[in-house]
Order: C-alpha cells, then sequence, then structure tokens
C-alpha cells in the first residue's frame, strides 16, 4: 500500500520520525486533498473509528473496495503497533475533478501510545493488548504477521533504546 516517504532524524539524544509531504506537485502547487474528518462530516455523521467510517464511505459509494480494504488493514495495523493517534485528520483522501475519492498515501502511522507526552518527557505506559473488530476479523492474521515483522525490526534496530526494544519484545509475545 502507498506510505509518505519518511526518515529517522536523531538529534540531541530524540529520535524522530520525518515525513515527506505527497500532496505536492513538481511545480510547487498541491494535489487536491481532504482529511477522513471533511469527509465523514459531510457524508456520514459519525465519528466512530477508521473501520466503521470506511464501511458507511463504502456502503454509501464514496470509496471503492480497494481503498475500502485498505483502511481496514491500516486501522487493524495501527491498532496492533499500539498507534492511539488515529484521528480524523490522518487519513486522507486525494479529491478527483469530478470530486471522486481515492486514499491518500498512509501517513502517521506509529506506535503513538509511547510519545512523549506534551513536555517532551517520556512517560512509563503499560502494554495494551488488542483484538480484531468485528469488521477487521476476517484480514487480522495477516495483519497481525505485518506488526509482528514490524515489532521485531523494532526490537532489533540499532537505533531503538533498549528500554522500548524491550516494549517491541512484550508486543511480540502479545501476537
Amino acid at each position: 500500500m502507498a506510505a509518505a516517504h519518511s526518515d529517522i532524524v536523531q538529534t540531541g539524544g530524540r529520535t524522530f520520525l520525518e515525513v515527506v509531504r505527497f500532496d505536492r506537485t513538481p511545480c510547487l502547487g498541491r494535489k487536491g486533498m481532504v482529511s477522513l474528518d471533511a469527509v465523514s462530516n459531510e457524508f456520514v455523521g459519525h465519528n466512530k473509528a477508521w473501520d466503521e467510517q470506511a464501511a458507511s464511505l463504502f456502503k454509501l459509494h464514496k470509496i471503492n473496495a480497494q481503498d475500502y480494504q485498505t483502511i481496514l488493514s491500516v486501522f487493524a495495523f495501527g491498532k496492533l503497533i499500539a498507534n492511539e493517534d488515529m484521528h480524523n485528520g490522518n487519513l486522507s483522501f486525494f479529491l478527483g475533478e469530478d470530486f471522486s475519492l481515492n486514499l491518500a498515501p498512509v501517513y502517521d502511522m506509529l506506535p503513538m501510545r509511547f510519545a512523549p507526552n506534551t513536555h517532551g518527557e517520556v512517560v512509563e505506559r503499560d502494554i495494551k493488548p488488542t483484538q480484531a473488530t468485528l469488521l477487521t476479523q476476517d484480514i487480522w492474521p495477516i495483519v497481525s504477521a505485518w506488526a509482528k515483522y514490524y515489532w521485531l525490526s523494532v526490537s532489533v534496530d540499532v537505533r531503538v533504546s533498549d528500554d522500548f526494544k524491550s516494549i517491541a519484545k512484550a508486543y511480540l509475545g502479545e501476537q
């Protein structure tokens, strides 16, 4: 699936994920985009989790089957990697000239449960097990394999602290 290009930047004892904008055109223009927030406010009328909003949009023929399945997969993956920041501004669509919607590349997909607080300090948090939703049950085994690979990669990455490697290993045990 399409994802925003990103790089890991380390400075000042901290590690950051830098994401390259994907809504730019070569001549300093921008591609038309709308967030899930705007789309849901216009067509759905509820602010439930991504999987439920995607189901509503698919039922209304606002998104195609492939984008629907991708959103389910991205949502399930986010849950499995402890992304607790899957709000409606973190999923977007390219807006066609005919006002059609096509899922934009995935962005802001990381384990935000463990992000520093607003003061920049890392707060210790428990491992939070997760399970499939009714809409993600069928894809859960496949996406769980992606999450295992993700956590395994984190657990052996030399740029990752020993404390966070322990978190990654704990999540490996949960899946």
